[in-house]
């Protein structure tokens, strides 16, 4: 800059002045490193003008290569929008100075030494004016202060604040529930203590001022002097004032007049008269003190409405103007007034002020405002606003397409819908405003709507075919009211009509991993597939493939893919190498098309052929090396299965083989041979320890297989082995290996007294001593595999002399017998069978399949010493015994004797006639071991026969499974008894002890039946008649009566004799409340029953109400008396008051009873079908009071319900009640009623407040806050929950780290409003992260009702630091400052104290150097893009393109800017591109036999193919070029099968080297024949 220039130029925030343009200002750098930073003279600078060269050689330095830049100027760069920096780093030592061309900002942001430099030019000597604060131009309007630390030293008095704190923070954090009380009541003494001694002090400053105003006031009888007209009590406060008129006042000495006498004033004296108001507090006279009244026209007013305030004054002059202001109201509160004061005017004693209260559309609850004068503090008035407006209702606008989803834009001719969610706007109208672009939708929307649920779809449609047009925009807005003004707040939603008229267009290009694209791929290569369409973001394509090869030999391709932002989709996938020679060219064809089917584009990518078939060696060989082969394996010896492939020695990636093992022979491959646990997928080069698998010297896999060495005899058997590549679908057979079975079992046999121990016999008693069977145990000993052991059986051999008889168990029996050495113990039971045979040789023997003698036999010697049982009886008493004759009162016990045995026998006793007895049950009966005798007890039947005889045979036998063995003849006994029956001798009907002659409802009788011959056990039973021989049409039936005890009466302990015993019960004659027909009686009979059946039946036993009247049984007397009619049929009236009721108010329910019963008990029930429940009710009397009656005139009843008002929408609201005779068990009348419904549904008012309680958006960092949720319609007690979320929101972000809390609600005065609140303390962290938004989600016990925003503001200080260079990889860890073409660079920002995950976008510019580049040509793949630093780094993948052009280097930069729409550039690292392009030429054409061009040939014979081979040196891959065929002698196109076309073609070569750069393309030819 010019010395001419002055310091005082002006701050230029455009960044655009050329009063601000600094240009080759020079730096030269000295050899200290700290020269190298440096400011430039004008200060700040704009990054983006800044231009550095180097002095030496004029080339232009690289920012972040050469130099950086930092320090910025954050006031600056808010300012301007732009980037300001500071100061600039020369990193590059090789230069030694620069010259500076920039835009500085000037004003403040020049530097203190500029400054100072220029004041020194202009004033050399010194000598200038003082320059003044206000001669300084540009300056900020107002200082912040800088952040700073201040030592606790320099705060004073705070000694006992900090304790006290400290105190309260540890006892807050070890939850010291008692220390906490112990501060609240130290905190509260101190408060009380504090508040007396203020208290105290006011007091006494109140008398001091009073003594104060007292001397300085005017006192009765005092004058003031004053220019003011205005009565002195309206300034003063008090005071009877007087205006004197017509005196003058004289100063001067005291001495020449008497204070307070007149005197005259001659004319032309010299004494000066001045005109005043002279007021004289007139002495003895009321004091007229200035006062005011406020009134108004109404103490409590709704929002939107007015209220008006009159003031009325006394002794306060007109004119006056009284100034008032409003307490505990926001000034928004009132209509046009934003600060809540104002002025009235007296007139005429009055004062007006008319307020205008703002409907804010806000549920707040009801507010107290309060109207204050100025002047006299002591006079308000209080008025009560109620808050009737309510919270925007329409809670969100959105268009969604058919899936529901929110969206910004839709196509033309799409179906989709405008949802409208509101709450509690159900029944309303509300009313839609569209824009003009509506026009294009297929039919009108509707400008109003009716609400019917809270959510409401708007069915659309687009215009399909639209003239293309950029876009349209339909965008409409909802109101609640025709006249509401639309605002801010008003919801509105917007949706672009997408162009979707043109042609839908596609294009399919293959690239290889570095995204260069290419025709044709390695096999196990990977790739990339690329479509490009004009359908626009979002748009989904179906791909479908073909290939000559498996699809499975590739991975990755989709089915689908969704275009994504830069109008494309990629797809990764790779080529899997089969290790096959291919026989043909092979290839993957990608086709791309609509989801309707329409094929958009079709691609080829050819697949080099690199792999070969591989030359196998399989064999079988005694050793893991392969050396030797065999085919023939004993059991328990190893062979190992040989791959050798010498072709794969050193292959990275080798495939797998997949093995197959059966076995020829038995039983299976699992029991014969032990082979590896992995047989597929088995690779060359798996060295993960997988067991029996060996990898050796790269080419060489052995797989150890073992033979099972076991005793089994399974026969020899071939194991069979199958082999082939994982890729390959054909299995190869390999060689197969005999295994001879070289093992059998061997089986030894010896008898044994013992199961556990062998304890080795030769001979047996068949009978133990004790008289039991005898047992033995034959021990087998196995050693070997028994199990394969075919058919393994036990039987008795033929050469015994005992048989099957003497064995307690049948054979042969099966034999299971283990693997290796074990024992099996049979057991063997011989049978005591009481036959006297002699002694017997048991010989028992071992068979198997596949042997033609026995395996083993075992001989044992059993010797007879078993006899037959004999068996006796006596018969008691001996009388009996003689006679063979018992009466009915006697019992016979029989009892027969046995020899103890040491096993249990049965006993079977039969009997002829033996029903005439009993205790005699025929059958058998188990003898237990050892019992020496059984006894039996006969009793005579007391049946009606006279006499008859019966017979009992005893018999003995064992039972030894189908055996039976008997072991005496039967032995007969024969008896005879006789007896006489019972009879009824008298049947009566007792009231007390006389005869009743008839029976009165309400009574108690008795029936009493004497009965002759009783028996122990015999039933006596009462009740009414049923029979057809008994004429019941004036009889009274079962339910006219009661039995007060069971009617069934088992007589027990009678002694039997032929004498007569009576028995009674009792009966109540019911009231039935109904009048009886004329004649009408009650009928009763007796019977006796001695069946077996009923003989163990109880007092209190059920029975049937009726006795059936049969010919074997007893029936006696039936007695039948007349009914005494004491009933009269009752009659209900009922009513309900009132029959539909409010909630919160009484019902009652009426009844009136005529004609009741004593004794009978009512209730009022609720009927089970009731819509109306308890729950309805805060107290009722249903089925809890009980009403008795005790007399039988008319009985007047009332129940009494509360009904509940619990502030919730009910779905039921009708109810039934019935009056029910408790008594009966009988409805004997019901009411209907209703409820009417008047609680609202449940609203909420939910929002954020600061530490004052005042309502809040947003919050600092370090802030309280608050949510208080106010409802109704929600029960007191109901849990509220609120969890916190939102973008990086998370616990750091508060103290304490709680993201939910809970609260229970509590009541909010007696409205039925419920109210609670949780809080956090948000967590000051002084990191830049940007504001962030914090949603809190609302439930009440557990069901989400809302959510709430809030902004967190971020107040941290720490500056934004940006470094950007390129690399050559990812992580950013190889920086570099030039490439070559073909290369894949990455651009890195790096940035600290940023917000998480911040946004950058970014631009490619620049071609310096290189003056031959054609065109548009582009430095980058990407020319633009956006990038989310995360973990403060961030890279930029860029390819730099081959341009097949020698243009020379060029230097290229990548942008990175902030602060859309304005970005602002923040970093511009650079970077050289040499250009690596190669001059492309054609090395020759040749016709060849083979694709090579090895084998040139000159002449082309009909029906012969041969190949057109073009040979290229530096055309790449992929890089196409004409060919063309001049056909000449008349030749055409025609005259070849195939290969030669007319014209020209494009076409690329499918052969290349990269190492050489040269290539080939084969075109096969072919004449006809």
């Amino acid at each position: 800059m010019s010395t001419q220039k002055r310091f005082e130029i002006g701050v230029d925030y455009e960044g655009v002045s050329v009063r601000h343009l600094q240009v080759n200002e020079e730096i030269i750098f000295s050899n200290e490193e700290a020269g190298r930073i440096f400011m430039p003279e004008c200060g700040s600078y704009y990054v983006e003008s800044l231009s550095i060269k180097d002095i030496s050689t004029g080339r232009e330095l690289v920012q972040g290569f050469d130099y950086d830049v930092f320090i910025l100027d954050s006031r600056a760069t808010k300012l301007s929008g732009k980037q300001v920096c500071g100061l600039i780093i020369v990193k590059n030592e090789s230069v030694k100075g620069v010259l500076l061309d920039y835009q500085y900002v000037g004003g403040v942001h020049m530097s203190g030494y500029y400054i100072l430099e220029q004041l020194l030019k202009m004033y050399p000597n010194g000598n200038s004016s003082v320059i003044s604060f206000d001669e300084v131009l540009n300056k900020p309007d107002e200082f912040d202060p800088s952040y700073h630390t201040q030592h606790v030293a320099e705060f004073f008095k705070t000694t006992d604040l900090v304790v006290w704190i400290q105190r309260l923070r540890t006892a807050i954090h070890n939850r010291q529930q008692n220390t906490l009380e112990k501060m609240y009541q130290e905190a509260q003494l101190n408060f009380d203590s504090l508040y007396a001694k203020l208290n105290a002090n006011s007091q006494r400053l109140s008398t001091e001022i009073a003594e104060v105003l007292k001397s300085i006031s005017i006192q009765a009888d005092e004058y003031i002097l004053t220019d003011s007209a205005e009565n002195p009590a309206v300034k003063r406060g008090y005071g009877n004032w007087v205006l004197i008129t017509n005196t003058i006042l004289r100063g001067g000495p005291a001495g020449d007049f008497l204070v307070g006498s007149g005197s005259l004033i001659a004319m032309g004296s010299e004494q000066v008269i001045r005109n005043c108001y002279i007021w004289y507090n007139k002495e003895g006279s009321a004091v007229n003190e200035a006062k005011v009244a406020i009134t108004s026209n109404k103490d409590t007013l709704n929002e939107g409405e007015s209220i008006g305030f009159t003031l009325t004054t006394t002794n306060i002059p007109n004119a006056t103007k009284l100034e008032w202001f409003l307490e505990g109201i926001d000034p928004t509160d009132i209509v046009n007034n934003v600060v809540g004061s104002g002025v009235a005017t007296v007139n005429n004693g009055i004062a007006t002020i008319t307020l205008n209260i703002a409907n804010d559309r806000k549920t707040e609850g009801n507010e107290t405002f309060s109207l204050r004068l100025r002047d006299f503090p002591n006079v308000v008035k209080s008025f009560l606003v109620l808050d009737s407006s309510l919270d925007r209702r329409i809670t969100k606008v959105a268009f969604l397409d058919s899936t529901n989803k929110e969206v910004n834009s839709v196509s033309e001719d799409a179906k989709f819908k405008l949802r409208i969610a509101s709450t509690g706007l159900i029944g309303q109208t509300v009313y839609l405003a569209w824009s003009a672009d509506s026009q294009y939708l297929s039919a009108a929307p509707p400008t109003s709507i009716v609400i019917t649920a809270n959510t409401q779809d708007i069915a659309l449609e687009t215009i399909g075919n639209l003239t293309p047009n950029p876009s349209r925009v339909v965008e409409v807005t909802v109101k609640e009211t025709s006249n509401e003004v639309v605002d801010a707040t008003t919801p509105k939603a917007a949706v672009f009509i997408l162009d979707s008229s043109q042609e839908l267009l596609a294009n399919i290009v293959f690239m290889n991993a570095t995204d260069l694209i290419v025709t044709n791929i390695d096999e196990d290569s990977e790739f990339k597939i690329k479509v490009r369409t004009n359908g626009g973001i979002g748009q989904k394509l179906k791909l479908s493939y073909r290939s000559n090869q498996p699809l499975s030999e590739f991975s990755g391709l989709l089915g689908e893919v969704t275009i994504a932002n830069d109008n494309s989709a990629v797809i990764s996938a790779k080529n899997i190498a089969n290790y096959l020679t291919a026989t043909e060219t092979e290839f993957l064809e990608v086709t791309v098309s609509t989801t309707t089917g329409t094929v958009l584009a079709t691609s080829i990518l050819l697949l080099n052929d690199t792999t070969k078939n591989p030359n196998f060696l399989v064999s079988l060989s005694p050793v893991n090396t392969g050396v030797g082969t065999v085919s023939t394996v004993n059991e328990g010896d190893d062979v190992y299965l040989i791959f050798k492939v010498p072709d794969w020695v050193g292959a990275t990636t080798p495939p797998s083989l997949d093995i197959i093992l059966s076995l020829t022979g038995g039983p299976s491959l699992a029991t014969r041979v032990v082979v590896p646990p992995k047989l597929t997928g088995v690779r060359f080069d798996d060295k993960n320890g997988i067991d029996r698998v060996e990898w050796l010297n790269g080419d060489t896999l052995a797989l150890r297989i073992t033979a099972i060495a076991d005793k089994a005899i399974h026969g020899n058997a071939k194991l069979n082995i199958k082999w082939k590549m994982t890729l390959t679908s054909t299995y190869v057979d390999g060689p197969s290996l005999d295994i001879i079975d070289t093992s059998k079992p061997t089986l030894t046999a010896s008898w044994s007294s013992s199961a556990t121990n062998l304890d080795p016999i030769t001979s047996i008693s068949e009978m133990q001593t004790n008289g039991g069977d005898n047992v033995c145990y034959l021990w087998l000993e196995v050693d070997g595999d028994g199990s394969t052991l075919s058919n393994l059986k036990l039987e008795l051999d033929n050469s015994t002399v005992a048989n099957i008889a003497d064995l307690i168990q049948t054979y042969p029996q099966s034999l299971v017998v283990g693997q290796g050495k074990n024992n099996h113990v049979v057991r063997v039971d011989i049978l005591a069978d009481f036959l006297t045979e002699g002694n017997e040789r048991l010989a028992l023997k071992v068979t198997a399949d596949g042997f033609s003698t026995p395996l083993v036999v075992a001989a044992l010697t059993i010797n007879d010493n078993s006899a037959h049982i004999p068996i006796t009886y006596t018969v008691s008493p001996s009388s009996i015994a003689t006679s063979g004759r018992h009466s009915e009162w006697e019992d016979v016990t029989v009892t027969v004797n046995l020899q103890p045995l040491a096993f249990a026998t049965t006993l079977i006793i039969g009997a002829t006639n033996s029903d005439r007895v009993d205790g005699l049950v025929t059958g058998s009966y188990n003898i237990p071991a050892n019992q020496s005798s059984y006894t039996l007890t006969i009793s005579a039947k007391k049946i009606r026969h006279t006499s008859g005889s019966y017979q009992v045979s005893i018999t003995t036998t064992r039972k030894l499974g189908t055996k039976t063995i008997s072991n005496t003849v039967a032995q007969n006994i024969n008896f005879v008894n006789d007896r006489l029956p019972a009879a009824i001798k008298s049947f009566s009907i007792l009231k007390g002890s006389s005869s009743a002659t008839k029976l009165t409802e309400g009574e108690s009788y008795t029936l009493k039946v004497d009965i002759d011959r009783p028996m122990d056990n015999m039933l006596v039973v009462f009740g009414n008649t049923v029979s057809t021989s008994v004429d019941l049409g004036t009889k009274a039936g079962t339910n006219r009566h009661t039995f007060s005890q069971n009617r069934k009466v088992a007589l027990k302990n009678v002694a039997e004799s032929r004498g007569t015993i009576s028995t009674t019960v009792d009966l109540s004659v019911l009231i039935d409340r109904l009048t009886n027909p004329a004649n009408l009686e009650m009928e009763f009979a007796v019977k006796l029953d001695w069946s077996t059946a009923n003989s163990t039946l109880q007092v209190g036993s059920s029975y049937t109400e009726s006795l059936v009247i049969a010919s074997d049984m007893q029936l006696y007397t039936v007695k039948a008396l007349p009914v005494e009619d004491v009933s009269k049929t009752a009659t209900i009236t009922s009513s309900v008051t009132p029959s539909a009721v409010d909630e919160g108010s009484a019902i009652n329910f009426n009844f009136s009873i005529t004609n009741p019963t004593i004794g009978d008990v009512y209730e009022l029930v609720l009927d089970a079908t009731s819509a109306v429940k308890t729950n309805r009710f805060s107290s009722h009397q249903f089925s809890s009071r009980d009403i008795v009656i005790n007399t039988n005139v008319k009985q007047d009843m009332q129940f009494t319900a509360q009904v509940l008002e619990n502030f919730f929408t009910d779905s039921g609201n009708t109810g039934t009640v019935n009056l029910k005779n408790k008594t009966t068990g009988a409805i004997v009348s019901s009411l209907n009623f209703t409820i009417n419904d008047t609680s609202t549904a449940p609203s909420y008012n939910i929002n954020w407040l600061d530490l004052g309680s005042n309502i809040i958006t947003q919050a600092n960092e370090g802030s309280y806050i608050e949510l208080e949720v106010k409802a109704r319609g929600v029960p007191v007690g109901a849990t509220l929950s609120v969890t916190l979320s939102g973008t990086d929101i998370s616990a750091s972000d508060l103290i304490g780290g709680a993201l939910t809390k809970t609260a229970s609600f509590q009541a909010l005065g007696s409205t039925g409003n419920v109210f609670t609140s949780v809080n956090w303390n948000i967590a000051n962290d002084v990191l830049t992260e940007g504001n962030e938004t914090m949603v809190a989600t609302v439930k009440i016990n557990g069901t989400q009702v809302g959510t709430k925003n809030l902004t967190i503001v971020d107040t941290s200080l720490t500056l934004p630091v940006y470094s950007a260079y390129f690399t050559s990889d990812a992580a950013g860890n190889n920086r570099i400052t030039t490439a070559n073409e073909g290369d894949t660079v990455y651009a890195i920002l790096e940035a600290a104290n940023v917000a998480t995950n911040f946004s950058s976008s970014w631009s490619a510019y620049g071609n310096t150097g290189g003056e031959n580049r054609e065109g548009s040509y582009q430095p980058f793949d990407k020319l633009s893009g956006s990038i989310t630093v995360k973990n403060g780094k961030t890279a930029v993948a860029l390819k730099i393109p081959i341009n097949y052009i020698t243009t020379g280097n060029m230097i290229s930069s990548i942008g990175f800017m902030i602060g859309a729409p304005t970005n602002t550039q923040i970093m511009t690292p650079s970077i050289t591109i040499t250009d690596t392009y190669k001059t492309p030429s054609f090395r020759g054409v040749v016709w060849s036999r083979n694709v090579e061009g090895t084998n040139p040939v000159s002449t082309l014979n009909p029906g012969e193919e041969i190949y057109l081979v073009v040979l290229t040196q530096n055309i790449l891959s992929g890089q196409q070029f004409e060919l063309s065929f001049p056909l000449m002698d008349g030749l055409t196109a025609a005259d070849f099968d195939y290969g030669v076309f007319a014209g020209t073609s494009m076409t690329s070569i499918t052969h290349f080297d990269a190492a050489t750069d040269q290539g080939r393309i084969a075109i096969a030819v072919r004449l006809k024949s």
